[in-house]
């Protein structure tokens, strides 16, 4: 299989699973990203180094940090 059907593969699995509502939003796209990363070391795209490399600490803090906030608001009735 090569890589862009197996991408493309993920893309209408994580699409579907998004529309169904069969997980929460962030199980899949936690599942996008794993599927992603280890279909990109296994076809040789990058190094499991680049991944590091790709993310932005800042804006995973700042989503995670989001994400707290609207919980306790939303577990708080406001």
């Amino acid at each position: 299989m090569t890589p862009f059907t197996t991408f493309t593969l993920i893309l209408v699995v994580i699409v579907l699973l998004l529309v169904a509502e069969i997980e929460h939003r962030a199980v899949v796209a936690i599942l996008a990203a794993v599927l992603s990363a280890y279909f990109g070391i296994s076809y040789g795209l990058f190094k499991p180094a680049d991944i590091i490399e790709m993310m932005n600490v800042d804006t995973v803090l700042f989503i995670t940090g989001v994400l707290i906030l609207f919980e306790s608001i939303s577990r708080s009735g406001l």
